[in-house]
C-alpha cells in the first residue's frame, strides 16, 4: 500500500515558485529551469520581493535633493535592474529577451524617461552614453524593437513568416499537377 505524500504549498527560494507539492513539481521544475536559464544568459535576475525592496530604495535616493548625480545614475541603473528583471519574468525566462544595456537604451527612448530626468542636466546622456559602450548597440534596439511610453515589459516584436511556396500560389483545378 503506497502511502500518500501530504499536499502543500511551497515556494522555491530559488526561483521563487509557488506551488503545490508534490502535485506541480513537473510545473516547477520546467519553471525552475528556465529560471536558471536566463540567469546564465543574463546574470543575476532578482525575484519579486527584491525587485520591489530595490525600487523603494532606488526612488528615495532617485528624490532626494542632497542626492549627486552618481548616486542618482546608480539608483536609476537598480531601478532599471528591477524592471529588467520583472521583464525577463514577466516574458516567461525568454532567452530571445535583450541584455540589459539594450533594454536600458530602449527605457532611455521613452519620452517618460527623458522628461523624469531632465531636471539634472547630463544625467539622462550619462546614462546613455553608459549603456550605449556595448557593441552594435544600436543593431540589436533595431532587432529587439522598442518598449512602449511608459511601459517597463519587453514584448517580442511581432514578425511575418514567410509562408511556404506552395501556400502562395492559388491551387489549381487539377491539384497542381499541371505547370
Amino acid at each position: 500500500m503506497k502511502t500518500r505524500v501530504k499536499e502543500r504549498t511551497v515556494r522555491c527560494e530559488e526561483c521563487g515558485f509557488g506551488y503545490i507539492f508534490p502535485i506541480d513539481n513537473r510545473i516547477h521544475a520546467k519553471y525552475h529551469y528556465r529560471y536558471l536559464d536566463a540567469t546564465y544568459k543574463f546574470g543575476q535576475l532578482l525575484l519579486y520581493p527584491e525587485r520591489e525592496e530595490l525600487k523603494q530604495q532606488s526612488w528615495t535616493i532617485f528624490i532626494d535633493e542632497c542626492s549627486s548625480d552618481a548616486e542618482r545614475i546608480i539608483a536609476v541603473e537598480q531601478l532599471f535592474q528591477s524592471h529588467f528583471s520583472r521583464s525577463v519574468e514577466s516574458n516567461n525566462w525568454n532567452l530571445e529577451h535583450p541584455p540589459f544595456e539594450t533594454y536600458c537604451l530602449m527605457l532611455l527612448d521613452q519620452k517618460h524617461w527623458k522628461n523624469l530626468l531632465s531636471p539634472w542636466l547630463g544625467l539622462h546622456e550619462a546614462l546613455v552614453k553608459k549603456n550605449s559602450n556595448t557593441r552594435s548597440c544600436s543593431s540589436k534596439r533595431a532587432i529587439y524593437g522598442s518598449i512602449p511610453d511608459g511601459k517597463t515589459v519587453w514584448r517580442k516584436p511581432f514578425t511575418l513568416r514567410s509562408k511556404s511556396r506552395r501556400s502562395l500560389h492559388k491551387p489549381t483545378k487539377d491539384g497542381g499537377k499541371s505547370r
